[in-house]
């Protein structure tokens, strides 16, 4: 049991306390927050198009599209693209953009080859666009008053090109405790696996993309070909800004805390099939890459917690640092997350719920050839050649990217 624990509790402690350390000395992650900017007078030329791409979302889009309207930004425009709904998406939007001409629908009634029915929607929406700016959000996302005006001053403030939104909960206190783990989980993982505070640095590669939030100059969509590059990625929002970053136009996170929100499925089961059809496309479509996700995420969630009651007291003591070191991490971006640090001690639960996540929908992906989405099949030999595809033209585009400025340079190591 030493041997089978030690090392990667060992391993595991250590990378949380580098992790914290970073933290400390870079000051990380989503420390800007779009409720906290002051007010925005925008020019004549900071003009912005919201584009929503909704299929069978009644449920939600009449509070999200009279949240839009009720925005205080000039000029806004708004384009809903109805993508095959066979419920009364269709019937609500209509009524909608009768009383509000700042509101044009766009119905979709067949998807063409070799298209996502998203990515297809999204970019039909984006042609409609005469604007600065495209905000792409998604059909469940409501803005609380000023939102819009704070995130374009915040755009234009940073000097980006695209701004990367993390939305908040609404009602996270409505949430059972399953959930918050879970979510506690997902949250902070993609923060370790994406380091937002990295997104302004030109050098580096990281990059981001949150389909609640995502703020694109429009010239940087019509310079990456818009979605054409990405037509069949399941994880669109955040290949939109790989693909951005990689071609060299200025990318940064900001917390959409008290301006942006969005509930994200009601349930632990609800949240865990949520993520079907995109757990498996993190992977890449790769079977042998489960596993090893399983297993290096066990190395950093689960080994620590074992190390404090496993072998002897130098490595308890050292995974006690570990796990210290996790809750001081958390409790460094509380106030962006709202994640009190006490779910780092439900790490290993988190794991194991995401585990069984990726598992389910690895399994579910392979079993049935391919992806349903939107009520359309998708074969995994179709997949599969269009990330072979992507993968090259991201290595092109990064290799010719877009010189940065020293400026932006500058800017970039300041907050990186």
């Amino acid at each position: 049991m030493y041997w089978l624990v030690g090392g990667p509790a060992l391993l595991g402690s250590l990378i949380w306390i580098f992790v914290c350390l970073e933290a400390l000395v870079r000051r990380p992650a989503h420390r800007n927050f779009l409720c906290e900017e002051p007010d925005f007078e925008p020019g004549p030329e900071s003009t912005l198009t919201v584009v929503i791409a909704a299929r069978d979302e009644a449920a939600h889009i009449t509070q999200s599209v009279n949240s839009l309207l009720e925005q205080d930004l000039p000029g806004l425009r708004i384009v809903a693209v109805d993508d095959r709904s066979v419920d009364d998406t269709t019937g609500l939007l209509e009524r909608l953009a009768a009383d509000d001409d700042r509101l044009e629908v766009v119905t979709i009634r067949e998807l063409p080859a070799g298209w996502l029915g998203k990515t297809h929607a999204l970019q039909r929406g984006a042609q409609r666009a005469q604007s600065e700016w495209i905000l792409f959000t998604d059909a469940d996302v409501l803005f609380r008053p000023g939102a819009l005006r704070r995130l374009m001053g915040f755009a234009e403030r940073h000097g980006a090109d695209h701004v990367v939104v993390g939305p908040d909960d609404p009602e996270p206190n409505r949430r059972s405790i399953g959930e918050r783990i879970f979510l506690s989980m997902f949250t902070m993982l993609l923060i370790l696996g994406r380091e937002p505070w990295r997104l302004a640095n030109p050098r580096s590669r990281a990059f981001l993309g949150i389909g609640a939030g995502n703020l694109v100059r429009r010239r940087a969509f019509e310079d990456i070909g818009g979605f054409a590059p990405i037509r069949l990625s399941i994880d669109d929002d955040l290949r939109l800004g790989q693909a951005l970053k990689w071609s060299g136009w200025r990318q940064i996170a900001a917390s959409g805390r008290d301006c942006i929100a969005v509930r994200w499925q009601e349930g632990l089961r609800n949240l865990l099939c949520g993520i079907e059809k995109n757990a498996y496309a993190a992977t890449e479509l790769k079977a042998w890459a489960l596993p090893l996700g399983i297993g290096l995420g066990s190395i950093l969630c689960v080994a620590p917690h074992l190390g404090v009651w496993v072998g002897p007291t130098w490595l308890r003591a050292i995974s006690g640092a570990g796990l210290i070191a996790a809750v001081a991490w958390y409790a460094l971006l509380q106030r962006s997350t709202r994640i009190p640090p006490v779910y780092a001690l439900a790490l290993p639960v988190g794991q194991l719920l995401l585990a069984i996540a990726f598992v389910r929908s690895g399994w579910i992906t392979e079993r049935q050839g391919g992806v349903v989405w939107r009520g359309t099949h998708y074969p995994l030999a179709e997949l599969r050649a269009h990330l072979r595809e992507r993968r090259i033209w991201m290595r092109e585009r990064w290799r010719s990217r877009r010189a940065p400025d020293e400026a932006s340079v500058a800017a970039g190591r300041s907050r990186a």
